[in-house]
């Protein structure tokens, strides 16, 4: 019997080698793939709460009373507060936080929270320092 010196195709290792790569690749891309989009919604959110606390804070300060403050809020984020007589929630869905506005006086207070943990907390005083 002759020996064939033409081999045509591959062997189950090399195959199995082949497949191994692939898989060490796809998996490393995956991974810097998500810890990028966490990385970037988690900035997104931080942005995002940090331009409302900055909108309740500046209608705050232009208001008279609390009416006039619903008022400037609700055409600043475009939604209506939840809540009475001080105690009002805002709830973003596009970037999963709450705010919560507590107002007494001439003071308001800032809390945003996302997925329990606080993005940011301030209380403002009218004519005090800004926060």
């Amino acid at each position: 019997m002759k020996k064939r010196t033409n081999k045509r195709g591959f062997t189950v290792a090399e195959i199995v080698i082949a497949m191994a790569v692939v898989v060490l690749v796809t998996a490393t891309a995956l991974t810097t793939v998500l810890t990028t989009r966490n990385a970037e919604r988690n900035v997104l959110q931080n942005a995002d709460a940090l331009r409302f606390a900055e909108n309740a804070w500046e209608c705050f300060k232009a208001s008279e009373n609390e009416q006039d403050f619903l008022t400037a809020i609700t055409f600043a984020e475009g939604v209506t507060p939840e809540g009475e007589a001080g105690n009002y929630t805002f709830l973003s869905s596009e970037y999963g936080y709450t705010a919560s506005l507590t107002l007494s006086g001439d003071t308001l207070s800032v809390r945003i929270v996302a997925e329990e943990k606080e993005l940011l907390s301030f209380t403002y005083t009218k004519g005090g320092e800004a926060p």
